[in-house]
């Protein structure tokens, strides 16, 4: 009785269907678009920069004052620490299972900012950060003009870089490639001897004078007014007129008398390439709750218009664009759904008819809308892996309004139309519908139980499966049967078809005869099928063959100056531009970033649809036309596989003592090279560049009555420099650099006092 009652509220089904259809395309206006859900990955990373230090004095300076801090905290997993030139970098796992997790990284922070004791040449301390997917930039802007030089080509990108902060839905803006402004100093050590001055006093003088402080006031009665000394820094210039001593004959030496200012910028330790022209970069970070694709879109609205109104000659190149993969998968998910609904027409037209087809065709729209509305209840995002869940649900939802229409259409034609033979056409297929759809939550159910990493961005897409599928079973059960009951009785009978019924029924007849034999063959099938999947499927949870991505690493000689290294880079570049041709979409190279000797490169392909070729092939040609270029030790391709954020597929950590853990690793490299299915095994004890050690003289110090601090200060001096001070311009700080010589010859200045 309720089912013959609510198969004939023709208008409760036609409002039920625009209802679910407007609710979906509201939902779909609103819901937040994105390349991965937004995970907390449950992990902290703790970095301090410390110029000009070897890996043994980061570890000792400042790695092992961090971690002698995060001993006591508790709640943490494991923390890993790598000490290179120039940087400490530790990586903080948290425990999974703690409740409380903030209160940890509430912990890990308290126990950096604890840290005390660090070297003085480091300006940033440590702070700790979260790894979150949401904090990942999600495109970088690349800036290139030949018509302008550096400083101009830099204004232009902090002027871009404040108008992207601007746009709402940007959260951060950071630039690659980018020197700080630095003053120098290039002491004389002649004129240092010939006015019997030290370094340590011009220093000093520097220091005192570069300084601003309040007084107090004047304590009058009548108008008070605050004492203020002003005396800080504004320009280059201002340093040169600094008296660092005056003689009784009245001389004054200032400081333009024995060092020549310069305004520079900080040494380059790291270059950036992108399409093979050095350039600047902005990688730009959107907030949590913002659209990717629609952020993205706002960003290259923007900096097209500043480009517009500023330099018509600024080349712009992007790449690392995070919405493109997300406007593929939705394309994918578009073309699917439209051919489908073409397929279900013209298949069903032809079956049944084209009336039974539209309304079988409109619970597809009908379920994946109104799946979208279960998301933006829940809070969940269209991104990567929930669109993999519709594309997959697709093919279900079809089906299931094709068995009830077909049983339905079946019943009415043998029977006539009546709200009886409906009702009876629904009935015998909705039970093992019902079946069938609990079967496939259950299955899918499975993938919540998923632990780690990989289940925090897999949950979605059982998620969305199941979604679907609940849309799925009310439109079939609401909708569609008043519907076909509605629609006007037709004449017309499909007829064609009949004779192969009738064959499809004899031929049935005949093999259920047969039925252990059938069941028999079947269960063989079974068995060989299990074999097969067993002992020569492979399984791959993100397979490389979609991939739009080569990653690829070039290994130098340690102790490699930057110069050359760009100038193997250069050499690269134009062959892989060339071999890649026109299946490229970005080239992004960070030379000297992580290692000194070492280039990462970037290698973006357009879209695989767009393509012929596949990464992997791709990768091959690659291999095969960058052998033997001078100056490589090694070079690496590898395709980088779709999927979320993880790690490499094999990590193995070695403890034990530092001078057995080489020997170690080198023996266990060994043995993976010689295993199969391994490849791009890498290791994170690299050497540093080779040193010149310096031994001290104790006997001699002590009678000349040297100050160890004074040795420091001049070796420093005369090979990189000291920061003396700084002051302040617009958003920055400009450091004060000290040298002892000039640019071209203080590396001489030491032993031979040729700093001239």
């Amino acid at each position: 009785m309720i089912l013959a009652f609510l198969f004939q509220q023709k208008k409760l089904a036609v409002v039920f269907t625009v209802f679910i259809i407007l609710l979906g395309l509201s939902s779909l206006q609103s819901i937040q678009r994105d390349k991965f859900p937004n995970v907390d990955m449950e992990e902290m990373t703790i970095k301090t920069a410390y110029p000009g230090a070897s890996p043994e004095d980061v570890e000792l300076n400042v790695t092992n004052k961090i971690e002698e801090e995060l001993k006591s905290i508790t709640g943490m997993k494991s923390y890993t620490s790598v000490s290179k030139e120039n940087l400490s970098s530790i990586k903080i796992e948290i425990e999974p299972d703690i409740k409380d997790k903030e209160a940890v990284k509430r912990d890990i922070r308290n126990a950096v900012n604890r840290v005390q004791g660090l070297p003085s040449e480091i300006k940033n301390l440590p702070t700790a950060k979260e790894k979150k997917v949401s904090l990942k930039s999600v495109i970088q802007i690349n800036l290139t003009d030949s018509s302008i030089g550096y400083e101009q080509l830099r204004l232009v990108s902090d002027n871009l870089e404040k108008t992207l902060e601007r746009i709402e839905g940007v959260a951060e803006v950071n630039q690659k490639s980018y020197l700080d402004s630095e003053v120098k100093v290039y002491i004389s050590p002649e004129k240092l001897n010939q006015y019997k001055l030290s370094l340590n006093q011009v220093v000093k003088r520097i220091n005192d004078h570069n300084t601003r402080y309040t007084a107090g006031d004047n304590n009058n009665p009548t108008q008070e007014k605050n004492i203020v000394v002003l005396s800080k820094y504004t320009k280059a210039s201002d340093v040169e007129n600094i008296v660092v001593k005056a003689l009784f004959d009245g001389l004054a030496i200032k400081v333009k008398d024995i060092a020549t200012v310069e305004n520079g910028f900080v040494k380059e330790t790291s270059i950036l390439h992108t399409n093979g022209y050095k350039s600047f970069s902005l990688l730009v970070k959107k907030q949590e709750q913002a659209d990717i694709i629609t952020t993205v879109e706002k960003i290259k609205e923007t900096v097209a218009a500043f480009k517009q109104s500023n330099l018509k000659t600024l080349e712009v190149f992007y790449s690392r664009d995070g919405s493109k993969e997300v406007k593929n998968r939705l394309d994918i998910v578009m073309n699917n759904g439209i051919t489908g609904l073409a397929l279900v027409v013209i298949v069903l037209g032809i079956f049944l008819s084209f009336k039974t087809a539209f309304w079988v065709s409109l619970s597809l729209p009908v379920t994946l809308l109104g799946a979208i509305t279960f998301m933006v209840i829940f809070d969940e995002t269209i991104n990567l892996v929930s669109l993999s869940g519709m594309i997959l649900v697709l093919g279900l939802v079809v089906d299931d309004s094709i068995i009830i229409a077909e049983s339905i259409h079946s019943h009415i034609e043998k029977e006539g139309r009546s709200i009886r033979t409906v009702v009876k056409g629904f009935k015998k297929v909705i039970m093992p519908l019902i079946t069938s759809l609990l079967t496939t939550v259950i299955s899918f159910s499975s993938m919540f139980m998923m632990s780690g990493t990989m289940g925090k961005f897999v949950y979605i897409l059982p998620l969305v499966v199941i979604f679907a599928l609940i849309m799925s079973l009310l439109e079939v059960t609401i909708a569609l049967p008043a519907h076909l009951f509605a629609m006007k009785a037709s004449d017309k009978k499909i007829n064609w078809f009949k004779k192969y019924e009738l064959k499809f029924e004899n031929f049935l007849k005949t093999i259920l005869h047969y039925r252990y034999i059938v069941v028999l063959s079947f269960v063989s099938l079974l068995a060989v099928s299990i074999f097969l999947a067993a002992t020569q499927l492979k399984f791959t949870l993100f397979p490389s063959k979609s991939s739009d991505k080569i990653n690829t690493r070039i290994e130098t000689k340690i102790g490699v100056s930057l110069i050359e290294l760009e100038k193997i880079v250069n050499q690269v570049e134009p062959i892989i531009i060339k071999t890649v041709g026109k299946n490229l979409d970005s080239l992004s190279t960070d030379i000297a970033t992580r290692f000194a000797h070492i280039v990462d490169m970037d290698i973006a392909l357009i879209p695989t649809n767009d393509r012929e070729l596949s990464a992997r092939t791709i990768m091959e040609d690659l291999k095969k036309a960058t052998k033997n270029i001078q100056g490589i030790e090694k070079i690496v391709f590898s395709v980088k596989r779709p999927g979320p954020p993880r790690g490499s597929d094999i990590e193995i950590n070695l403890i034990g003592p530092y001078s057995d853990l080489k020997n170690a690793a080198s023996q266990l490299t060994k043995i993976m090279e010689k295993m199969t299915g391994l490849y791009d095994i890498d290791r994170d004890d690299k050497p540093g560049k080779p040193r010149i050690e310096v031994k001290l003289d104790n006997e001699k110090i002590e009678r000349l009555n040297i100050d160890y601090a004074n040795i420091s200060t001049y070796l420093k001096a005369a090979f990189n420099g000291v920061e003396i001070t700084n002051m302040r311009q617009g958003d920055n700080d400009v450091y004060f650099r000290m040298y002892l010589g000039n640019n071209a010859n203080r590396g001489r200045c030491i032993k031979n006092q040729d700093c001239q």
